[in-house]
């Protein structure tokens, strides 16, 4: 029996299709070792396949104690170090090319540095709306109108830019299709964003240590409109560096100030409205 199973996990060694694609782990290497295979054999399958190897000290010594000999152990240890250098390198967030990987996300040429890289915006979540004008629209009988101003927390943005006209990139999902779940970063706004203009730059105003945005008005007479205003927009030009990653420029020198990209849901009631906003400081 024993010899049965050794000739079957052998066979399965000897399998290069990729249907058979696995990835080794402790207990994989054990069971080889138990099915009687030698140590360079098993040795030569940790180099070659996939791992997910835990190596801290006191897997290291229960490898031992189970009888894994020292040279499977160390291509096991070699294997650990080559996939945690490579994940560290998959991805150069703080280059300054903007045609090397980087992980999904929108960034700042932090060219204010020395040196300059490349700085992730992180997204804050829109976390309350008010109405203001409640007293003109009284005084006017309904003339003035109410309006709806949607509020991100703090009164400022961790994120400073010393810069009057900064420049963005938009590294989207498309860009990292080997990324998998953990490359999502626009898509869980609601739906999948491919382009920065399905965004728009918007001027907040900091108020009781919140920033807010006008995002809708109302009156008696003139009803209810939704959506960002004019003036509170920033106008910008993006162009097409590679599939998924896009350059953005400021048309013109922005205020110091507080800002963000933000993306619009929806329409009638919805529109304007603001899930997330990709914040930052001109200073």
């Amino acid at each position: 029996m024993k010899k049965f199973a050794s000739l079957t996990v052998a066979a399965l060694l000897c399998v290069s299709s990729p249907a058979f694609a696995e990835t080794l782990t402790n207990a994989t290497v054990i069971a080889l070792v138990n099915a009687g295979l030698g140590a360079e054999t098993i040795a030569a399958k940790v180099r070659n396949a996939t791992g997910d190897y835990d190596v801290s000290t006191d897997k290291l010594l229960e490898l031992k104690r189970l009888g894994v000999a020292d040279s499977i152990i160390a291509a096991m240890l070699d294997s650990s170090t080559k996939s945690q250098t490579a994940a560290a390198t998959a991805f150069q967030n703080e280059s300054i090319d903007p045609k090397v990987p980087h992980a999904s996300g929108l960034y700042v040429l932090a060219d204010w540095d020395s040196p300059s890289k490349m700085t992730r915006l992180d997204a804050t979540t829109a976390n309350q709306a008010r109405t203001s004008g409640m007293f003109g629209a009284i005084l006017t009988s309904g003339l003035a109108p109410l309006k709806v101003k949607t509020a991100i927390p703090n009164a400022t943005s961790k994120l400073k830019v010393r810069t009057a006209r900064p420049t963005f990139y938009f590294y989207f999902d498309s860009a990292n299709p080997t990324a998998g779940i953990a490359g999502l970063y626009f898509s869980s706004i609601g739906s999948s964003v491919t382009s920065p203009n399905e965004f728009t730059v918007v001027k907040f105003q900091s108020k009781k240590g919140v920033r807010e945005v006008t995002t809708g008005k109302a009156s008696a007479f003139g009803g209810a409109t939704y959506g960002l205003v004019d003036k509170d927009k920033i106008s910008f030009t993006s162009s097409v560096i590679s599939p998924g990653v896009f350059k953005v420029t400021i048309d013109n020198e922005m205020p110091k100030g507080e800002y963000a990209f933000v993306n619009s849901n929806g329409g009638g009631a919805n529109a304007g409205a603001i899930s997330r906003a990709f914040d930052f400081t001109i200073e």
